[in-house]
């Protein structure tokens, strides 16, 4: 039993190496959910979007 099935990978290229979580918010702000990026994505979005995400986690 050595691998773990659940590997988080990128929801644009689908890699899997230097991942982050990050918690978006809801246009009315009373919600969020998050999103699975790679570094180079989570840039891109940062700097699309900055005003709707609330939390950026390394997993």
């Amino acid at each position: 039993m050595k691998s773990k099935e659940s590997v988080s990978k990128c929801e644009n290229c689908g890699s899997s190496e230097n991942i982050f979580k990050v918690t978006i918010l809801s246009p009315c702000r009373e919600h969020s959910h998050f999103e699975i990026y790679c570094h180079e994505h989570v840039s891109n979005v940062i700097r699309e979007f900055p005003e709707d995400i609330d939390l950026i986690e390394k997993i």
